[in-house]
């Protein structure tokens, strides 16, 4: 379900975004679809403190609803940086970046997260 979510948000909300991005421009529409995944990454939070399915699966929505705005603005707009003779190796090299960036985020991520956490105590085994 949570794949269905997050790669069916992209089929459903990519038309919607192209309409925002005709409205807004593409760096306008680039700020909103960062806003929006701040707001669906912050959504963790309560869809952790509430332990419901439900709203975590709401927070993942309005995530992939940020990226995916982010990807149809932010993909022609680095098209039309530069020469057009260029434009498929540009938009490869952000790729790329984007790749290492979802590598290599999780181990900074991870590590500022857990760097003042004391380890659980350890458990002894009962005896009868």
């Amino acid at each position: 379900m949570i794949q269905f979510v997050f790669f069916g948000t992209a089929f459903v909300i990519s038309l919607p975004a192209a309409k925002v991005l005709e409205w807004l421009g593409y760096k306008n529409t680039i700020a909103v679809g960062l806003l929006v995944t701040g707001i669906g990454a912050a959504m963790f939070v309560p869809a952790a403190n509430t332990a419901s399915y439900a709203v975590f699966l709401s927070a993942l929505f309005v995530l992939a609803t940020g990226i995916t705005s982010l990807q149809v603005a932010a993909n022609p707009y680095v098209a039309l940086l530069g020469p057009p003779e260029t434009a498929s190796s540009r938009l490869n090299l952000v790729q790329v970046l984007n790749s290492a960036g979802t590598t290599v985020r999780p181990l900074f991520g991870g590590c500022s997260s857990c760097r003042n956490r004391r380890p659980a105590p350890r458990r002894t085994a009962a005896r009868c």
